[in-house]
Protein backbone atom coordinates (compact mmCIF):
# COMPACT_ATOMS: atom_id res chain seq x y z
CA UNK A 1 0.00 0.00 0.00
CA UNK A 2 1.22 3.61 -0.44
CA UNK A 3 1.34 6.15 1.42
CA UNK A 4 0.79 10.14 -0.36
CA UNK A 5 2.37 12.63 2.53
CA UNK A 6 -0.99 14.55 3.09
CA UNK A 7 1.56 18.27 2.22
CA UNK A 8 1.81 16.38 -1.53
CA UNK A 9 -2.48 16.51 -1.47
CA UNK A 10 -4.20 19.48 -2.44
CA UNK A 11 -7.80 19.51 -2.16
CA UNK A 12 -10.28 20.98 -4.79
CA UNK A 13 -11.16 24.00 -2.16
CA UNK A 14 -7.29 24.32 -2.00
CA UNK A 15 -7.24 24.72 -6.00
CA UNK A 16 -10.40 27.02 -5.82
CA UNK A 17 -8.65 29.14 -3.11
CA UNK A 18 -5.84 29.98 -4.84
CA UNK A 19 -7.11 30.59 -8.34
CA UNK A 20 -9.70 33.35 -6.68
CA UNK A 21 -6.69 34.41 -4.39
CA UNK A 22 -4.72 35.00 -7.81
CA UNK A 23 -7.23 36.41 -9.70
CA UNK A 24 -7.96 39.01 -7.16
CA UNK A 25 -4.53 39.88 -6.22
CA UNK A 26 -4.12 40.64 -10.38
CA UNK A 27 -7.65 42.51 -10.29
CA UNK A 28 -5.76 44.73 -7.34
CA UNK A 29 -2.97 45.04 -9.07
CA UNK A 30 -4.64 46.32 -12.80
CA UNK A 31 -5.80 49.90 -12.26
CA UNK A 32 -2.23 50.71 -11.04
CA UNK A 33 -0.36 48.84 -13.51
CA UNK A 34 -2.22 50.53 -16.08
CA UNK A 35 -1.60 54.09 -14.37
CA UNK A 36 2.11 53.23 -14.60
CA UNK A 37 1.96 52.03 -18.32
CA UNK A 38 0.46 54.62 -19.14
CA UNK A 39 3.32 57.42 -18.21
CA UNK A 40 4.73 55.59 -20.98
CA UNK A 41 1.63 55.68 -23.58
CA UNK A 42 0.87 52.07 -23.34
CA UNK A 43 -1.44 50.24 -22.16
CA UNK A 44 -1.63 46.64 -19.79
CA UNK A 45 -2.82 43.84 -22.51
CA UNK A 46 -2.80 41.04 -19.56
CA UNK A 47 -2.00 39.83 -16.61
CA UNK A 48 -1.16 36.32 -15.28
CA UNK A 49 -0.07 35.49 -12.27
CA UNK A 50 0.53 31.52 -12.02
CA UNK A 51 2.52 28.38 -11.08
CA UNK A 52 4.92 27.31 -13.67
CA UNK A 53 7.78 24.34 -12.64
CA UNK A 54 10.12 27.23 -11.61
CA UNK A 55 7.88 28.60 -9.17
CA UNK A 56 5.08 31.33 -9.22
CA UNK A 57 5.25 33.93 -12.05
CA UNK A 58 3.86 37.25 -12.02
CA UNK A 59 3.14 38.26 -16.33
CA UNK A 60 2.42 41.84 -17.31
CA UNK A 61 2.10 41.40 -20.90
CA UNK A 62 2.26 45.61 -22.75
CA UNK A 63 0.98 47.38 -25.73
CA UNK A 64 1.98 49.81 -27.97
CA UNK A 65 5.05 51.14 -28.62
CA UNK A 66 6.90 48.81 -26.19
CA UNK A 67 10.95 48.95 -25.60
CA UNK A 68 12.92 47.69 -23.27
CA UNK A 69 13.68 51.04 -21.52
CA UNK A 70 9.80 51.10 -20.90
CA UNK A 71 9.34 47.45 -19.86
CA UNK A 72 12.25 48.06 -17.32
CA UNK A 73 10.99 51.06 -16.46
CA UNK A 74 7.77 49.65 -15.61
CA UNK A 75 9.11 45.99 -14.01
CA UNK A 76 10.96 48.36 -11.27
CA UNK A 77 7.29 50.87 -10.67
CA UNK A 78 5.49 47.51 -10.47
CA UNK A 79 7.99 45.98 -8.31
CA UNK A 80 8.23 49.04 -5.90
CA UNK A 81 4.95 49.80 -5.36
CA UNK A 82 4.24 45.62 -4.53
CA UNK A 83 6.92 46.02 -2.18
CA UNK A 84 4.82 48.87 -0.49
CA UNK A 85 1.76 47.30 -0.15
CA UNK A 86 3.11 44.96 2.31
CA UNK A 87 4.31 41.53 2.34
CA UNK A 88 0.76 39.71 2.44
CA UNK A 89 -0.52 41.78 -0.68
CA UNK A 90 1.38 38.97 -3.07
CA UNK A 91 -0.50 35.70 -3.10
CA UNK A 92 2.97 33.97 -2.53
CA UNK A 93 6.14 35.03 -0.59
CA UNK A 94 8.26 34.01 -3.52
CA UNK A 95 7.91 34.69 -7.79
CA UNK A 96 9.60 36.33 -10.53
CA UNK A 97 7.72 39.31 -12.48
CA UNK A 98 7.95 39.92 -16.03
CA UNK A 99 6.80 42.90 -17.74
CA UNK A 100 7.39 42.74 -21.79
CA UNK A 101 5.13 43.15 -25.05
CA UNK A 102 3.35 40.70 -26.81
CA UNK A 103 5.67 39.93 -29.17
CA UNK A 104 5.72 39.89 -33.12
CA UNK A 105 2.84 36.91 -33.00
CA UNK A 106 0.69 38.87 -30.38
CA UNK A 107 -2.72 37.45 -29.82
CA UNK A 108 -5.52 38.95 -31.36
CA UNK A 109 -8.86 38.55 -29.21
CA UNK A 110 -11.19 41.50 -29.98
CA UNK A 111 -12.67 43.61 -33.29
CA UNK A 112 -10.72 45.99 -32.05
CA UNK A 113 -6.93 43.93 -32.33
CA UNK A 114 -8.65 41.96 -35.48
CA UNK A 115 -9.21 45.41 -37.13
CA UNK A 116 -5.38 47.27 -36.09
CA UNK A 117 -4.43 43.98 -37.98
CA UNK A 118 -6.39 44.00 -41.05
CA UNK A 119 -4.31 43.43 -44.43
CA UNK A 120 -1.85 41.28 -42.43
CA UNK A 121 -1.67 37.82 -42.41
CA UNK A 122 -3.01 35.40 -38.74
CA UNK A 123 -4.08 32.35 -37.47
CA UNK A 124 -7.22 31.19 -36.84
CA UNK A 125 -8.18 28.17 -34.56
CA UNK A 126 -11.57 27.43 -33.62
CA UNK A 127 -13.66 26.17 -30.50
CA UNK A 128 -15.57 24.26 -32.84
CA UNK A 129 -15.20 22.45 -35.96
CA UNK A 130 -16.64 23.79 -39.59
CA UNK A 131 -18.94 21.93 -41.68
CA UNK A 132 -15.91 20.48 -43.21
CA UNK A 133 -14.49 19.04 -39.91
CA UNK A 134 -12.11 22.23 -39.82
CA UNK A 135 -11.07 24.65 -37.31
CA UNK A 136 -7.18 25.65 -37.94
CA UNK A 137 -6.97 28.63 -40.47
CA UNK A 138 -4.16 30.72 -41.78
CA UNK A 139 -5.01 33.74 -43.84
CA UNK A 140 -4.99 37.28 -44.68
CA UNK A 141 -7.44 39.29 -42.49
CA UNK A 142 -9.54 41.42 -45.14
CA UNK A 143 -12.89 42.31 -42.93
CA UNK A 144 -13.81 43.25 -39.10
CA UNK A 145 -17.86 43.70 -39.00
CA UNK A 146 -21.14 42.53 -37.29
CA UNK A 147 -18.65 40.55 -35.00
CA UNK A 148 -16.82 38.28 -36.86
CA UNK A 149 -13.42 38.60 -39.20
CA UNK A 150 -13.26 37.42 -42.37
CA UNK A 151 -9.34 35.98 -43.65
CA UNK A 152 -8.17 35.02 -47.18
CA UNK A 153 -6.36 31.93 -47.11
CA UNK A 154 -3.91 32.36 -50.18
CA UNK A 155 -3.14 28.79 -50.61
CA UNK A 156 -6.96 28.10 -51.08
CA UNK A 157 -7.77 30.73 -52.75
CA UNK A 158 -11.28 31.26 -50.47
CA UNK A 159 -12.34 33.34 -48.06
CA UNK A 160 -13.70 32.35 -44.38
CA UNK A 161 -15.65 34.45 -42.39
CA UNK A 162 -15.21 33.36 -38.55
CA UNK A 163 -17.16 34.54 -35.74
CA UNK A 164 -14.99 36.09 -33.13
CA UNK A 165 -16.92 34.40 -30.50
CA UNK A 166 -16.15 31.40 -32.05
CA UNK A 167 -12.50 31.72 -31.86
CA UNK A 168 -10.55 29.42 -29.53
CA UNK A 169 -6.70 30.97 -30.48
CA UNK A 170 -5.67 34.10 -33.04
CA UNK A 171 -2.46 34.77 -33.51
CA UNK A 172 -0.41 37.41 -35.43
CA UNK A 173 1.56 36.04 -38.40
CA UNK A 174 4.99 37.09 -38.68
CA UNK A 175 5.68 37.25 -42.35
CA UNK A 176 8.93 37.18 -43.84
Amino acid sequence: MWVIPTFFCISVEQKLFWYIFMRDFTELLRPKAEEFAARYSLEIYDIIFKREKEGKVLRIYLDGAVNLDSCAAISRLISEWVDEQGENFVPHEHYRLEVSSLGIDRPLRSAKEFLSHKGKLCRIQTKDKDSAGRKRYKGRITDVSNGAVTIYAEEERNSFIIEIDGIAKANAEVEI
